[in-house]
């Protein structure tokens, strides 16, 4: 027979009594991690806060503008982190999908009863930034004005 999978329980009582580590390190995650503390430190946590309501206001209020409805519709409840808005009229999601990454610009879809209705844009960590909004919103605002 082939020998057993992972540790038995004897030997997971053993490495915890003894302090050891029964798997092999993420060391990249834990450099990351550390590296994106220091960076929240840095900047201070009230400003990356400011940053993330900043730049979501500016995402939904440019949405807004190119007449894209927001999902949900009260902005009392949207994220700081993400911006979640209806495909727009006359569009389906692949081929909005494809015509964003055509430009460069990859957006997530949804799942369940809102797939190839509801479309989100990311905007957190080192994404919170104005310029990169900017710079999506107006791809956003060209395919649109574009059409299919």
């Amino acid at each position: 027979p082939p020998p057993p999978q992972g540790l038995g329980r004897r030997q997971r009582q053993m490495c915890i009594r003894d302090r050891h580590l029964p798997y092999t390190h993420n060391w990249y995650a834990m450099a990351g991690l550390h590296l994106a503390t220091r960076m929240i430190l840095q900047e201070g946590l009230s400003a990356v806060f400011s940053r993330h309501d900043r730049v979501a206001a500016y995402c939904r209020s440019r949405l807004q503008e190119m007449g894209v409805e927001l999902f949900p519709v009260t902005a009392e409840i949207c994220s700081p982190t993400v911006t979640a808005a209806k495909i727009p009229e006359g569009w389906t999601w692949p081929g909005l999908d494809k015509a964003l990454r055509e430009r460069g610009m990859v957006v997530g879809g949804s799942y369940g009863p809102l797939a190839g209705k509801v479309f989100r844009l990311g905007h957190m960590g080192n994404q919170a930034r104005q310029e990169l909004v900017e710079k999506g919103m107006n791809i956003l605002e060209e395919v649109l004005r574009r059409g299919k």
